[in-house]
């Protein structure tokens, strides 16, 4: 499901020619774990394959990788509106007045992921508590503890 909804993205996004190739690709590198499931494979079999698959990316447009506009909401892309919309000096006496302040903030997955492994750890510690033959009725039921 999750591959379909990306090829329907890609194709959406930089047509079905882009998909045709991201799909080219990802069976070539499929082949190439198959015929290589951990290394049993002779060096040049994976080497070959290697090098198909370089050649393959090395043969699509420099284009496709490097994008003709600027990202949304960078700041590349408030420079090319605020060029388009203020004459130069307008644009000067703005940027004069620009302040520009860092936030560096932790990425949510990272706060997630410190809550995920907290939990996990306390689960792991109720379940030995749960199948641990030193605690006896008297140490109560290791779930309510939480």
């Amino acid at each position: 499901m999750l591959g379909k909804i990306l090829g329907q993205v890609i194709r959406e996004s930089d047509g079905q020619g882009l998909l045709d190739d991201v799909e080219d690709l990802r069976h070539r590198a499929i082949a190439a774990r198959q015929h290589d499931p951990g290394g049993a494979c002779p060096v040049d079999a994976g080497a070959r394959a290697d090098d198909d698959i370089a050649v393959l990316v090395a043969s699509w447009p420099l284009e496709r990788a490097a994008a003709t506009e600027p990202v949304r909401e960078s700041l590349a892309a408030a420079t090319a509106a605020l060029a388009a919309t203020l004459g130069s000096a307008q644009r000067a006496a703005l940027l004069d007045r620009l302040k520009v302040h860092p936030v560096l903030t932790a990425h949510p997955t990272e706060a997630r992921r410190r809550a995920v492994t907290e939990a996990l750890r306390r689960i792991s510690v109720q379940l030995d508590n749960l199948h641990s033959p030193q605690l006896g009725a008297s140490a109560g039921t290791p779930w309510r503890s939480w």
